[in-house]
């Protein structure tokens, strides 16, 4: 059976375009909001990629054909020098290699760097993708059901309090370059000026307000016994949902278990919230910490990917 990539017909944009908007609304990375409201936020960003008037300069919406059949669809974004794979929906998972094949010939014949996409948990057409491709682990996405989670080994270990004005300050002077560090090292690809570039993005996207803006706890670790600091936690919350955006154990206290009790303590303080889910990212080369989590009772739901061509 030949398969072949072509654009979607744009009588049929709007109609896909819904569609990937409904599969995006009951992601895993929304649990823990309302349903109106995981809408809206799928919308949201649907809106900035694929307008409603049709797919933007360098953007592409290409359905998979076999011999008069539909067989898939998917999109692609353009950054720079690499493109972002996103809603890849196969009839036949099994078409996803010669998929694969098809799409990294058409990249390199465009003198693109790097393919990247994202791959939920169960999603057996986008494993089948990356499986056995040579795909480059970026970043995981992991959640804490804190229902169900196992006791805290370390629960009482650590205790938490709220940064003073200033240790915010201070903690915040310093992320933006972290995390771009951090970007790079999970995708050797980027230069320091995109990773810096990205990072600034991304902190002004989740703090829009700056540090007024709701729903953020910057807190700092004590050693529960001797009253003594020992790291720092960044946590968010909405409606039953949070979010680790941070965790760090300061460099004197790092090898005698405070990371584990900062998580536990991180999950005890989302717990009195009444938060039910708590997420986090780890990337793809920090192995520890993908092990502590696992260890702790945390699940992938998503994990991305980038290939280079």
């Amino acid at each position: 059976m030949v398969l072949t990539l072509g654009p979607i017909p744009a009588g049929e944009y709007a109609a896909w375009r819904e569609g990937v908007v409904a599969r995006r609304t009951v992601s895993p990375r929304f649990r823990g909001l309302p349903e109106p409201l995981a809408a809206q936020r799928a919308r949201q960003a649907i809106d900035r990629h694929l307008p409603l008037a049709g797919p933007p300069e360098g953007t592409e919406v290409l359905t998979v054909e076999a011999e008069g059949r539909r067989a898939g669809t998917f999109f692609l974004l353009p950054a720079g020098d690499a493109v972002h794979l996103g809603d890849l929906q196969l009839a036949d998972p099994a078409d996803a290699p010669a998929v694969r094949g098809l799409l990294v010939q058409r990249m390199r014949g465009r003198g693109v760097g790097t393919l990247g996409l994202e791959v939920t948990t169960g999603d057996p057409a986008a494993e089948a993708f990356v499986d056995g491709a040579g795909f480059d682990l970026v970043a995981t996405q992991m959640q804490l059901d804190l229902a169900s989670a196992p006791p805290p080994r370390d629960l009482g270990r650590v205790m938490v309090r709220p940064m003073t004005a200033d240790e915010i300050t201070a903690y915040l002077s310093n992320t933006v370059e972290t995390f771009a560090d951090e970007t790079m090292a999970a995708d050797p690809s980027l230069t320091r000026e995109a990773a810096l570039a990205n990072s600034h993005e991304v902190h002004e996207q989740v703090l829009p307000q700056g540090v007024d803006t709701p729903g953020h706890d910057f807190l700092v670790a004590l050693d529960a016994a001797a009253a003594r600091r020992t790291g720092i936690t960044w946590l968010f919350h909405e409606e039953l949902a949070s979010f680790v955006y941070d965790v760090e154990v300061d460099e004197a206290e790092r090898g005698h278990g405070y990371g584990r009790a900062l998580m536990d303590a991180a999950a005890e303080h989302m717990r009195g919230l009444g938060m039910e889910v708590l997420g986090l990212n780890v990337f793809g080369h920090n192995h520890v910490a993908h092990a502590l989590y696992d260890a702790l009772g945390y699940a992938v739901v998503d994990r991305s990917f980038n290939l280079a061509i």
